[in-house]
């Protein structure tokens, strides 16, 4: 029999089947028994390992598709018996499946272990070849065998034998101890051993007995045959006087010399027990534990083997008194004493010099109680033995003649019954040994047994000199046997557990003592949970709890020494924990050089996760797997502003890791994938899940990577999960990113869109707003979980969305060039550098490498623009150069720089992976010419997919929704150049215009190569040819300026290449939109002058922006020629002239060319207002603007620095990093700026605009255009708070002011009208002590504190019409002396302080019309002596006040106030000098 120690200590008493990744609830019951037998087989790994068994491969795929909750595994048999006690005992035949993933080796090593009871494996080995399956049960009504246990049919040991044997009942309860044994023992055959030592005793023991047995009845038999009398006859004339001598019968000297010996035994048991128990904890060497255990079995034997010797003696010595016979000088054990006294004395230091190593006084005070037991045991048997020198002979007898003994020596007796005389009376009579050495007296040994026992039963008739061996020897065996059974204790003394548990209510963990892996399925937003492991003091050294491996460095285990309390307990941190998550529990036990036990616990995460999201507009549907959302967007048509959103969550349980390229085999819905990937961390592992369709989130293990697949099959009427979860579990969603419904702090923007709670894990939100950002929206996915009475938040995704076709966001290019004939190229065909971007507007960019156009007579551009949203896909205008998969396959398109770079792409297109990635979209051929580049423009449009993606989603392709398809261009440049002859020009320089005539024609169309060869001969030439120079004659429709070869950018490249240079170079001129060269057909916009101006590294382009001048456009001199002129020929004249001398010749006439009407050129003003707002609005978009250009830039002309500002402002843009003081001067002169805003947002420009024009003085700054939710200053307004000190004028308007703002102190006209301001801080206007006019008309003003205008004594116009004031203070305007314009139309107020204008000396214009005022006290204008205007209308006015007084008041208005007529005429009388007068009333 074959015992492998290492993986026994691991797997012992388990019963782990590897098959699939699911854990049973095993507190079900069993349904009927039976499931059918099946053909596959979980075989044993080896027969010698306990109750493990491996499924095979295809099995495992098949039960990893399992995961309800209502799933459970039972073991099965075809034999009654095994039916009947799973009947009795629910519990013996379930099965739990635990799912072990191995860290260091996921792929290859991780299993699913299920773990049954023991005791259910010995029965079914008792049962022999009956067989036993796996059953997996659903909802406790269908079955379903999973294999067929085989390979637990021949392992079983010598107690598992033996217990066969027994009645059933007693045959569980010794196979149950043995395996609760066999738990803590390192090698089952210690326990083999043990038995084995035990059986030998016995059957010593037992041959002992039966020796003695025979060898009595053939005495017995001997002594009935034998003639004559007895020997007791014989010596039967001899008697002693009753009483006078104590004499002992055999059968007692038995059992008292039996209870010696028991005794020391005994004693000896005891100091081993109690040495032992308190050696096993110390840390002594083994060695030592072992020599404590086992040296008393020399002092048992020794010390037995002295007492039996004294038992013997002493039968002897009383056998021969009885019969006269007085037996002299017993020789002494005194070596045997000296011996044991030495044992026990070495056996005294041992323990003397564990309690040195581990002091601990009460113990060995305990310990001198067995050892002086041993001692006088020692010496009572030392007495003993001197009292057979003596007779005891009672007192009153002491003077009676006693009868005449015989003296006999102990050797003479030994000598006579060695030699075969067993009569004593016959033996030879000496008189003493007195004289004779020690050394010569012979002793009794075990050759004398034999005579012994014959004399004993011949002269006394008592079997018990039979029985001395036997007791002897059971005596010792039972020391023995009590030694193995401690040595077999303490050899079998691994670490064992007696509870383990998770302190906690949510979560639960079922210990079983033969169970060593354990999972917990625990949602990840668990950071952390208790663990507590609880062992048996007596047997446990120390317990430690091992936290999960994390990224950072690993903490070293805390070992629990258990000597008061039975428990360790540690805080398992979970949060950076790192996949599989696994603590391990070891167990110490009390033999220090066993590896202790270990317990793993893998906290499996669980996740809930997005697994489908519908969206749901008016007339539009789209059903999209979240796992391909990310790096992807979901296209709305336009005008689709509110949808319904439907989020399908699914529960994931990480179980057993597969490859990736196992997927496409995988049948489940949900599985794991292991990518291994040294020094990796969580944001790779994310990046990497985001690229692939398939992967739902990642976890981040020791060495990988794990991510969650999924087969994106729709889920259809109910959600996929995993296991059921608790009840107590709830999930919530909230979903971000909308248009708030009421604005924060007067701000709307982006808010909440709903919270729901999850319905059989959908979440539904209704008439969801995006916040739509021009034609982009993002929602931000949030979920929320509540366990128990703890609340966790989780952010889940983000959607895009996107209004209209989406455009291509990248694009995948191969560049192919075929090798000329004359070629240096080793290949024919060689793979040339591109680089691909695509630009805002969605054309692709193409930028080639640089080569040498002479070695190459064709190049083939592959291309494949890249579509986020994945239900539509790029289409060529030109299908026939689609490329098929044979050429896709030829070019090896997969080979693509962005392929290979781009795991998303690797992932998501075929053509840069596999067949298997899910789209199939394929490139299209562009021929390129090697000298030019593309020679005719190729143009894509974005269309929806005939298929999507997925079978289930659903897009309408319905016209009246989606747009016509914009069409997209795909453009090639040039790395560094702007063609490849620039390359030519660089390499082989003037010679190249002496090669053939299609390298000057591709000269002519780059500026870089015109600008390499400039001083060249023939360059001029060829630089008119790129500009266009000259005009065509066209047969029936004029003279037309020839087309440019030279690109607009280019265009100006060479125009600052060759200013100043001997080629004669044309002057600029504009006509809206765009500038043009004179007398040629070059044309470019002003803002592509500028940009590429600002594109010079060096400050070539600066200097020609300083010397740059445009006229104003006149009629083109083409226009003007007659259109009789007939042919087409080139002409490269400069001058009017020279037309004419064309003419002349052409018509062979000498008379002037007919003069037509010319079209008057527009004013030069207005020209150029054009001009500078295009050359403004392209200036602040000039990467690294330069204080030199911006100064440049503003001497265009004197419009030129307001035009600048208005563009930063309105365009936005960005500073040069320093302001030189030249900047400064250039915007001098701007002293007023007024501007409308569209968002509160551009006030961060109005800042740097000011910054720019330090000497500007007024400043209008209106938001009435702005947004509802896009009028709050917020943070930007304190970026003009440096600013406004130099103001004297500011007018603020269209905002939404909840805050207080900062405002200039050099203020005289402050205007704050339209501004929706509720409030204002008694101190906002505490420094502006030059302020003269004050607005705040049209706000929401309901009250103001009464000093609020006490810090502006300047003060002459102030306006608070159109605002919901109630009531006015009486002291607000007590320090307004100069006031002279008062506006108050427009309120609430319902009555006035008398004295509330008591200070207003100087107030000329008084407006109070349109508020709630039926009363006004009668001296309250007594103090406005200088009043000229009173405005009271639309009150509720039934008198007025005294007004006699007011000898300068011109005009009052009081129409619609229900005033008696006699108040009119009143007033007529009381005021002369009135010259206008209101009054009319409408009831």
């Amino acid at each position: 029999m074959q015992w492998h120690s290492t993986w026994l200590a691991l797997h012992i008493l388990s019963f782990p089947y590897f098959v699939s990744a699911v854990r049973v609830h095993d507190d079900l019951g069993i349904a009927e028994p039976g499931c059918g037998p099946c053909d596959q087989l979980c075989r044993k790994p080896h027969p010698s390992l306990q109750s493990i068994f491996v499924a095979p491969d295809r099995l495992r795929a098949v039960t990893a598709e399992d995961g309800r909750s209502a799933t459970r595994y039972v073991v099965r048999s075809d034999h009654e018996d095994i039916e009947a006690l799973c009947s009795k005992d629910l519990d013996l035949c379930n099965a739990t499946l635990v799912p072990y993933v191995d860290a260091l080796d996921p792929l290859n090593m991780s299993r699913l272990e299920i773990y049954v009871d023991p005791i259910l494996e010995v029965q079914l080995r008792w049962l022999g070849k009956h067989r036993a399956w796996l059953c997996r049960i659903d909802d406790d009504v269908s079955k379903e065998c999973v294999c067929q246990l085989t390979g637990h049919e021949t392992h079983s040991s010598v107690l598992e034998r033996f217990g066969a044997l027994l009645p059933k009942t007693m045959g569980l309860r010794l196979t149950e101890a043995q395996l609760n044994l066999e738990r803590r023992c390192p090698e089952p055959s210690i326990l083999d051993g043990l038995c084995s030592t035990l059986l030998f005793l016995l059957l010593l023991i037992g041959a002992l007995t039966l020796e003695a047995l025979l060898a009595l009845r053939h005495e017995f038999s001997g002594a009935s045959r034998r003639s004559g009398a007895p020997d007791g006859e014989e010596a039967a004339a001899f008697e002693w006087p009753e009483d006078a001598v104590k004499v002992q019968s055999p059968s007692q000297n038995f059992f008292t010399g039996l209870g010696w010996s028991g005794g020391f035994v005994g004693c000896l048991v005891t100091l081993q027990t109690v040495t032992l128990s308190y050696v096993e904890k110390t840390d002594v060497p083994e060695q030592v534990d072992w020599a404590i255990m086992f040296f008393p079995c020399f002092l048992a034997v020794l010390g037995s083997y002295r007492l039996m010797k004294l038992l013997c003696k002493k039968q002897l010595t009383h056998f021969c008194l009885k019969r006269g016979v007085l037996l002299l000088d017993p020789a002494p054990s005194t070596r045997i004493d000296v011996m044991l006294l030495a044992l026990l004395g070495l056996y005294g230091l041992l323990v003397l010099g564990c309690s040195f190593a581990n002091p601990q006084a009460m113990v060995v005070v305990a310990l001198l109680g067995p050892f002086w037991t041993l001692l006088k045991a020692l010496r009572t048997a030392s007495d003993l033995e001197e009292q057979l020198k003596e007779v005891e002979v009672k007192s009153k007898l002491w003077r009676t003649d006693l009868p005449q003994v015989t003296v006999l020596s102990w050797s003479s007796l030994l000598r006579s019954f060695r030699a075969g005389d067993g009569n004593i009376t016959k033996a030879h009579i000496v008189p003493s040994d007195d004289g004779m050495p020690e050394d010569h007296f012979e002793d009794f040994s075990f050759r004398d047994l034999a005579w012994h026992r014959a004399a004993i039963w011949h002269q006394e008739g008592s079997s018990m000199g039979f029985w001395v061996l036997p007791s002897w020897a059971a005596l010792v065996a039972a020391f023995l046997a009590m030694s193995l059974l401690q040595g077999t204790l303490y050899a079998c003394s691994r670490g064992q557990l007696k509870d383990l548990q998770l302190v906690t209510d949510l979560h639960s963990l079922t210990f079983k003592p033969y169970q060593q892996r354990y999972v917990v399925h625990m949602d990840t937003s668990f950071t952390q949970v208790a663990l507590l492991a609880t062992g048996k003091i007596s047997a446990t050294r120390w317990i430690s709890l091992q936290q999960p491996a994390s990224p950072g460095p690993s903490r070293a285990p805390i070992r629990k020494l258990l000597e008061d309390e039975s428990f360790a307990s540690e805080e398992i941190q979970l949060s950076q924990a790192l996949i599989p998550r696994v603590s391990t529990v070891q167990i110490q036990g009390l033999r220090p050089w066993l590896e202790p036990s270990e317990v793993h616990v893998r906290f499996s995460p669980l996740r809930t996760l997005p697994f489908w999201v519908e969206v749901k507009g008016a007339d539009f549907h789209a059903l999209v797997p979240w796992s391909t959302i990310p790096g992807s967007i979901i296209s709305l048509p336009p005008g689709v502003a509110e949808i319904d959103l439907t989020v399908t969550l699914v529960d994931f349980y990480l179980g057993l890791p597969i490859r990736e390229s196992d997927s496409s085999a995988h049948s489940s819905s949900l599985w794991t994938v292991f990518e291994a990937k040294e020094h990796t961390n969580n944001e790779t592992c994310h990046s990497r899940c985001n690229d692939h369709p398939q992967c739902l989130t990642s976890f981040l293990g020791v060495g990988g990577c794990y991510f969650a697949y999924n087969n994106q099959s729709f889920p259809g009427d109910g959600p996929i999960q995993g296991l059921t979860p608790s009840t107590l579990r709830r999930l919530a969603g909230r979903l971000d990113g909308c248009i708030a419904k009421t604005p924060t702090n007067g701000n709307g923007g982006a808010g909440p869109c709903g919270h729901c709670q999850a319905e059989h894990h959908v979440l539904q939100f209704r008439r969801v707003h995006p916040d739509w950002q021009g034609r982009s929206a993002r929602l931000s996915l949030a979920l929320e979980l509540d366990v128990g009475e703890q609340h966790f938040d989780a952010e889940s995704g983000t959607l895009e969305l996107h209004q209209g076709r989406p455009a291509a966001s990248d694009a995948v290019v191969l560049l192919r060039g075929e090798a000329a004939a004359n070629a240096t190229l080793p290949a024919v065909e060689a793979t040339l550098s591109c680089e691909v971007s695509v630009d805002s507007e969605g054309n692709v960019l193409a930028t080639v490498g640089q080569y040498d156009p002479f070695n190459y007579s064709s190049l083939h551009l592959l291309v494949m623009p890249v579509v986020l949203d994945q239900a539509f896909f790029a289409e060529w205008e030109d299908h026939a150069a689609v490329l098929t998969p044979s050429e896709v396959a030829m070019y090896k398109f997969s080979q693509a720089k962005r392929c290979a770079k781009s795991n998303f792409l690797q992932r998501r297109y075929a053509v840069c992976s596999s067949a298997s990635a899910p789209l199939k979209d394929r490139p299209i051929r562009v021929a390129l010419s090697p000298w030019t580049g593309l020679e005719e423009p190729v143009t894509f449009s974005i269309s929806l997919r005939a298929e999507p993606p997925s079978k289930r989603s659903e897009r309408s392709e319905r016209s009246s929704l989606w747009p016509p398809a914009r069409p997209q261009e795909l453009k090639v440049s040039f790395k560094g150049v702007d063609g490849p002859a620039a390359w030519a020009a660089q390499r082989y320089g003037c010679a190249l215009l002496q090669m053939p005539n299609v390298a000057n024609e591709s000269v002519a169309a780059s500026a870089d190569a015109l600008c390499t060869l400039k001083d060249c001969p023939g360059t001029c030439k060829l630089l008119k040819k790129g500009l266009g120079h000259g005009f065509s004659w066209i047969s029936g429709v004029g003279m037309k300026s020839n087309r440019p070869l030279l690109s607009p950018e280019a265009i100006v490249q060479a125009m600052v290449c060759f200013q100043g240079s001997q080629c004669q170079v044309p002057g600029w001129e504009y006509s809206p939109p765009d500038l043009r060269l004179k007398f040629t057909g070059a044309r470019l916009t002003p803002g592509t002058l500028v940009r590429r101006l600002g594109a010079f590294l060096d400050d070539t382009g600066v200097e020609f922006l300083e010397q740059f001048q445009v006229e104003p456009a006149t009629e083109q001199l083409q226009d003007r020629v007659s259109k009789k002129v007939q042919g087409s020929e080139s002409i490269d004249l400069m001058g009017l002239d020279s037309v004419r001398a064309k003419y002349y010749a052409v018509h062979g006439v000498h008379r002037p060319v007919p003069t037509l009407p010319t079209q008057k050129a527009k004013p030069k003003e207005e020209v150029n207002d054009e001009f500078y707002r295009d050359v403004a609005e392209a200036v602040w978009h000039v990467p690294a603007l330069s204080s030199r250009f911006l100064v440049a830039a503003a001497q265009l002309g004197v419009k030129m620095p307001r035009q600048l500002l208005m563009a930063l402002i309105n365009k936005g843009g960005a500073l040069p990093t320093s302001l030189a003081a030249e900047v400064h001067e250039a915007f001098q002169r701007v002293k007023l700026l007024k501007v409308h805003l569209h968002d509160a947002a551009q006030l961060k420009d109005v800042a740097k605009a000011l910054q720019l024009a330090r000497n500007l003085t007024t400043l209008r700054v209106t938001c009435t255009a702005c947004g509802k939710w896009a009028t709050d200053p917020g943070h930007h307004w304190p970026e003009l708070c440096p600013h406004l000190g130099r103001l004297k004028s500011l007018t603020v308007s269209g905002f939404s002011l909840h805050e207080e703002i900062c405002l200039g102190e050099s203020l005289k006209t402050l205007d704050l009208g339209s501004n929706q301001i509720s409030t204002l801080p008694t101190d906002i206007f505490q420094n502006l002590t030059s302020l003269t006019q004050l607005r705040l008309t049209n706000n929401q003003l309901s009250t103001l504190p009464a000093s609020i205008f006490s810090q502006l004594p300047l003060l002459q116009e102030c306006h608070l019409d159109k605002n919901k004031l109630t009531f006015l203070p009486e002291t607000i305007f007590s320090n307004q002396t100069l006031l002279e314009d008062l506006n108050l139309q427009n309120n609430q107020l319902s009555s006035l302080p008398e004295r509330v204008f008591e200070m207003l000396n100087s107030l000329r214009v008084l407006y109070l019309g349109k508020n709630h005022l039926s009363s006004l006290p009668p001296k309250i204008f007594k103090h406005l002596q200088n009043l000229n205007k009173l405005h009271l209308q639309e009150n509720q006015l039934r008198s007025l006040p005294m007004l006699k007084d007011l000898s300068n008041l011109h005009e009052v208005d009081i129409h619609e106030n229900p005033l008696p007529q006699a108040e009119v005429e009143k007033l007529k009388k009381e005021l002369p000098s009135l010259r206008f007068l209101r009054s009319e009333y409408s009831e």
